[in-house]
């Protein structure tokens, strides 16, 4: 099974160790559709696999210099 998420409506994320999506396995994919706002050390998208992708259609606002957007 490819594990699969669809982000379409607002997702905040705030705080170190915190994160909005996580998927694990290989051929994974988001499709980022909403909005994502990111702040505070967290991580708006986990990804673990091989040939993972991530559709960002939406947008992503990042609010501070801890927090990794990908791809850079």
């Amino acid at each position: 099974m490819t594990p699969r998420a669809n982000n379409n409506g607002k997702t905040t994320v705030d705080g170190k160790d915190s994160t909005g999506t996580e998927i694990a396995g290989n051929n994974g994919k988001v499709i980022q559709d909403g909005d994502l706002d990111v702040s505070g050390g967290g991580h708006g998208i986990d990804i673990t696999g091989d040939s993972a992708t991530v559709d960002n259609k939406g947008t992503m606002t990042v609010t501070d210099p801890e927090v990794h957007r990908y791809p850079d």
